[in-house]
């Protein structure tokens, strides 16, 4: 059955881990964010004790350092590409520590040394489709060794792609979608002409020559599934909002502004979890703590002045201020005031409203606020909670009919791999939604009409019915996605089946 391990995994969300930022994790899997599942395999506050991020990206430690040493004689400024200066500053609260869901520079240096024979000699303008692509696949295989494929690996690849073509000369730009699944995804665009990109009209001029490029575009291009290259299937596969493009907030090309803003949120993200050592009942672990999470939300809010529509940014500071119990200074008010303008964005975005929901169903995290709440007040709070739950859900359900509608794709078919972690979303949210009638129960109580009272009462078995059901669905799933594997990522087997 799947419903232990999604509870467990709404409950642990909320209150120990960081949700999904990139990007996204998956989340277990989704970035966030939405960078996904930022969770480092040891202490962060400890030099002595850091795990090895891959065994594969370690192989050749001592080679990668030779040649970061030969790329450095070569340099004509302090770092060679905009990448190195964002990990530099993204890493900086790991104090050395190492991470699988982060680069490091010694690994840039390499892949930019391994393109080297690689690059054209005619100028990147000149460059047929094909020929960029096949640059593209050369770049895939100069990152063997370089990064690890089991977290945020996204983020690392596009990262990677951008890194060379900062150092070359080449037209490559990041783009961003919104999550489903907890996670933000990161992919590399090639902007033919650096003209700019109408990702919403595909026969506009400046679009002559441009592609989309991401971490499964090489698995695509071997198995000959129809390439992954264009805006529409983003757009099909992201469930993106027609008017979050026309807004600017995704599927553009981003900027240095927009990527630093983006790097803000990921140093938010690995300050926070140098709170995971931290004694949060002593005196001496709340004073530290305190400090720490108002680096965060500092961090956070810089990271919205640079771009104010970083919506990763929006969802963190919602959730280290609403939900992240080792923050000591949570604050109800502004995580409401952040996911709120988040919303106003994007309200189609099923993560915002189950964190909205979570905030206003875990009142008990903010004592001074909550003692002072009637019950009436606390009762609300609730109804609001299932009313948000209930949106993400509705969203989550007409993602599932969407997708249950490509049957005819051409060799894809449908993705009973995306219904697998879209259900396991769900009923993550039934399970928050089943707790709140749970607290309600006493007011329903109250309620004269019998009939009345029966029918609220219900509400709570009937939620517990809907995740049995699902339960159901998602084992339909996870067996189709193992009559036929090679459709599906290893990544996915390796978080949902543990192979």
């Amino acid at each position: 059955m799947t419903s232990g391990k999604s509870l467990i995994k709404k409950v642990l969300s909320g209150c120990l881990l960081a949700g999904g930022l990139f990007f996204y994790t998956s989340l277990k899997n989704s970035f966030p964010v939405q960078v996904q599942n930022l969770q480092t395999y040891s202490s962060i506050s400890d030099k002595t004790n850091v795990e090895i991020k891959n065994q594969q990206a370690y192989e050749n430690k001592d080679s990668n350092k030779k040649v970061s040493n030969e790329l450095q004689k070569s340099r004509t400024k302090t770092y060679p590409t905009l990448i190195h200066k964002l990990i530099e500053f993204e890493n900086e609260p790991l104090n050395g520590a190492t991470i699988c869901a982060t680069l490091e520079e010694n690994s840039l240096d390499t892949v930019i040394k391994r393109m080297e024979k690689h690059i054209p000699k005619k100028p990147a303008s000149e460059l047929s489709k094909k020929e960029a692509q096949n640059l593209f696949l050369k770049i895939d295989s100069a990152m063997y060794g370089q990064i690890c494929r089991v977290e945020a690996e996204c983020l690392q690849t596009a990262y990677m792609y951008y890194a060379v073509g900062d150092f070359y000369n080449l037209p490559i730009s990041l783009v961003m979608t919104p999550p489903y699944s907890g996670e933000h995804h990161i992919f590399a665009r090639w902007d033919a002409k650096r003209d700019g990109h109408d990702a919403l009209n595909p026969d506009n001029p400046i679009n002559e020559g441009d592609f989309n490029w991401d971490n499964e575009s090489r698995s695509y291009f071997r198995r000959k599934f129809p390439l992954n290259d264009n805006d529409k299937y983003f757009i099909e596969e992201f469930f993106i909002p027609k008017e979050t493009i026309e807004k600017g907030i995704y599927l553009k090309n981003m900027n240095e502004k927009e990527m630093w803003a983006f790097a803000h949120t990921t140093r938010a993200v690995l300050l926070a979890y140098q709170a995971n050592d931290l004694q949060a009942g002593t005196k001496e672990g709340r004073v530290a703590a305190e400090k720490i999470f108002d680096k965060v939300i500092n961090t956070l809010d810089k990271a919205i002045e640079l771009d104010s529509l970083c919506m990763p940014a929006y969802y963190y500071k919602t959730h280290y201020l609403g939900r992240w119990l080792m923050n000591p200074n949570l604050n109800f008010e502004e995580a409401i005031k952040s996911v709120n303008k988040a919303l106003e964005l994007n309200p189609k975005q099923p993560e915002l409203w189950d964190i909205k929901g979570d905030i206003q169903r875990w009142p008990f995290s903010y004592p001074g606020y909550y003692s002072e709440m009637s019950q009436e007040q606390k009762d609300s709070l609730d109804r609001e909670a299932i009313k948000c739950y209930d949106k993400a859900i509705d969203l989550l359900e007409s993602y599932r009919k969407i997708e249950l509608s490509k049957k005819d794709r051409p060799v894809i078919g449908i993705n009973y791999a995306k219904l697998f972690l879209l259900t396991d979303q769900e009923v993550g949210l039934l399970f928050g939604k089943q707790r709140a009638y749970g607290d309600l129960e006493p007011y329903f109580q109250k309620e004269k009409n019998l009939e009345i009272r029966y029918q609220k009462l219900k509400q709570k078995s009937k939620t517990l019915e809907e995740m049995r059901e699902l339960d159901k669905e998602q084992e339909f799933y996870k067996e189709k996605v193992e009559e036929n594997p090679k459709h599906y990522s290893y990544i996915f087997y390796l978080y949902n089946f543990g192979y």
